[in-house]
């Protein structure tokens, strides 16, 4: 279950949906949550074929 932070997914979905390659820094303390953040906002991203 994913609740909250809904600005800094909505960031990080259109830094990913973003033309161009692009660093992106997720940082904070320990245990706030920032890898299911990212798992959360790349769910149905799909690969890029060469």
């Amino acid at each position: 279950m994913f609740i909250g932070r809904k600005k800094e997914l909505e960031e990080l979905r259109g830094q990913f949906s973003a033309p161009g390659k692009r660093a992106v820094l997720i940082y904070g303390k320990r245990r706030v949550g920032k890898s299911t953040l990212i798992r959360e906002a790349a769910k149905g991203l799909h690969p890029h074929n060469p």
